[in-house]
């Protein structure tokens, strides 16, 4: 059996491409943007309710406070906040972009792979590996990668 190194990690300073890149997830003007989408749509769900609201409170008196469409608007609002921190990555992703950027390096790992499994790929995200490293640690791949 040959005895081989565990992983390896490297560092190398951003390209351009990727420094412009990093920089681009954490902008004001794209956290304009997630804030305006995300009012944008807790509005047109609290303009869907109202006006459901509004149709059924003239027939049922018992449900005319306003409570009633204005409370499923907030439980929305927070829920969507919650599950976009968990599709976005949240503020402790753009943190850690940000520490990058400041120290301006890219980690490079090397493994050593025992075996590799190449999965079916998602949606337009490019070609997906199951790799088994020398250590028995299981790590995937996905997306566009170099391999070299």
């Amino acid at each position: 059996m040959i005895a081989v190194p565990p992983m390896q990690e490297t560092f190398k300073p951003f390209t351009k491409q990727q420094r412009k890149e990093l920089r681009g997830y954490v902008t004001p003007g794209i956290a304009l943007f997630r804030a305006a989408v995300f009012l944008g749509v807790v509005v047109v769900v609290g303009w869907l309710l109202r006006s459901a609201h509004g149709a059924v409170s003239r027939r049922y008196t018992a449900v005319s406070h306003d409570a009633w469409w204005l409370l499923p608007v907030v439980i929305f609002a927070v829920a969507l906040y919650v599950r976009a921190g968990r599709w976005t990555g949240g503020r402790a992703l753009r943190t850690a972009i940000r520490k990058d950027l400041e120290t301006g390096n890219a980690a490079i790992r090397r493994v050593v792979a025992v075996d590799a499994i190449e999965i079916e790929e998602q949606e337009d995200e490019g070609p997906g590996f199951f790799i088994l490293t020398d250590d028995g640690a299981t790590m995937l791949f996905s997306g566009s990668i170099s391999i070299g």
